[in-house]
């Protein structure tokens, strides 16, 4: 059982102790037992742990609205300054990206935000991170649907829908290079040290592409079983990407595949250390489940939801933005937000440590895949409420309400976040703390795996 502490409601920004809105702790009982995992006979796999249900708390316990500008204060190519909490003390800007479209995640870095204009736009934006003007415009794409921006040591890549790499100085859009992949090409690349790494379809069926940095020449291709869920994940000197058709490759970073596992992967993989954490299907589920790293072999299964069954079959729009159920991984603790339910579990073990419970997202996936930076873990829901919780505890730090459908894992750079909208909107608000960093793009960094 726990002890309900209850509710304060302060408004400093100091995230490892005090709260934003509404917040309550949790405290286990000294005594509280963890349940062994079941194992199925005969040498099967272990089966998905059952639920506890005694670190529970619903994901939403306060929240404060969030009055945004009007639309005739923001228009196309402008941003507008707003103010928000209980007493107008923070601050905040929005801005309109003229195609008004669905957004994927937006890319930070050097006093910038970057991000492309949607799915059928031919435009890739930068914007002054503390105001949200315009900085640049990379406009008329040599193809269609940027996809997320990865941002590295200057360099900006990204693919189109339809289907070129481009890389680009950050600084002022300046075109480094570009490079035709094949067709369709869904999901953003990922920066190794000397190396840019994207899926693409060829003559064959798939690959998985190396090119050099510098200039974009070919160094090594790896044949997949098709296009991936969204994107290459670099660790160390190897690759790992889940693809559409529910498979999990490990490449070296030479071009040699390691392994492949047709597990009915649902997520793109978080690699930790030895082990590598992603969500699968099981019949009408979704499952967190742990692999080996050396080699791809089922451990253990953890947390399971009603699956919304929301996977890509093909290259789609429906490719192009999904994120699903991804895990995150930080000091021993697997963060996760799947189905009706935010979750912190045991990376080792599966043992619950807190779940937060949102009424809406039975068999759906109504909260967006979670990110975690400095002493939160954070999640958005689709119709607009951005919730950040404590990592210890579950408790809720921060709530906020905009009104506005988000689709986009957000990101937190240098004491700001930012959110991107489906109506082409990107919302930034100041947290009033310049330690809370570090989550600057999808996956976090360049290799999607901070």
């Amino acid at each position: 059982m726990l002890r309900t502490l209850m509710p304060t409601v302060r408004f400093t920004l100091g995230f490892t102790a005090v709260c934003l809105v509404g917040c309550s702790a949790h405290e286990p009982e000294a005594d509280s037992q963890v349940v062994d995992e079941p194992v199925v006979s005969g040498g099967g796999l272990p089966a998905p742990a059952a639920l506890p249900t005694a670190v529970d708390a619903k994901l939403v316990e306060r929240i404060v609205p969030v009055k945004l500008p009007s639309t005739e204060k923001v228009k196309d190519g402008k941003a507008a300054a707003f103010r928000f909490g209980r007493e107008n003390e923070h601050t905040g800007w929005i801005a309109q990206l003229p195609e008004r479209a669905q957004l994927v995640s937006v890319a930070y870095s050097g006093g910038k935000i970057f991000v492309g204009g949607g799915f059928g736009s031919s435009s890739m934006y930068a914007l002054n991170a503390v105001t949200g003007a315009r900085e640049w415009t990379r406009e008329t794409l040599v193809d269609p649907g940027p996809t997320s921006a990865v941002v590295d040591n200057n360099e900006l890549a990204y693919n189109t829908f339809s289907c070129t790499m481009e890389v680009l100085e950050t600084s002022t859009g300046k075109v480094l290079w570009t490079k035709w992949l094949g067709t369709e090409t869904p999901n953003p690349p990922a920066f190794s040290d000397n190396l840019v790494i994207a899926s693409h379809p060829a003559d064959n069926g798939f690959q998985l592409s190396a090119y050099k940095r510098k200039n974009g020449k070919d160094v090594w291709s790896s044949s997949i079983d098709n296009h991936i869920l969204s994107a290459p994940v670099i660790v160390g000197d190897s690759v790992y990407v889940s693809t559409v058709s529910g498979s999990l490759y490990k490449i070296g970073l030479d071009g040699k595949r390691r392994w492949q596992q047709s597990i009915n992967a649902a997520s793109a993989p978080w690699i930790d250390g030895n082990e590598i954490h992603l969500a699968v299907h099981e019949g009408n589920n979704e499952v967190q489940v742990t692999l080996d790293g050396a080699t791809g072999k089922r451990l253990r299964a953890g947390a399971k939801a009603k699956s919304p069954n929301d996977n890509p079959s093909d290259a789609s729009e429906g490719t192009w933005s999904f994120e699903g159920a991804r895990p995150v991984v930080r000091d021993g603790v697997v963060f996760t937000a799947m189905g009706d339910r935010v979750e912190a579990r045991d990376a080792k073990t599966d043992a619950l440590k807190w779940t937060r419970q949102y009424a809406k997202g039975v068999g759906t996936r109504d909260i967006g895949s979670v990110i975690v930076a400095g002493g939160l873990a954070i999640v958005t829901t689709h119709d607009g409420k951005l919730i950040g919780l404590d990592r210890e505890t579950g408790a809720q730090r921060m709530a906020f309400d905009f009104g506005t459908p988000v689709t986009a894992q957000p990101i937190v750079a240098e004491g700001w976040m930012y959110v991107a909208t489906n109506k082409g909107q990107i919302l930034a608000f100041d947290l009033g703390q310049k330690s809370m960093d570090g989550w600057h793009m999808w996956g976090g960094n360049a290799q999607h795996n901070l």
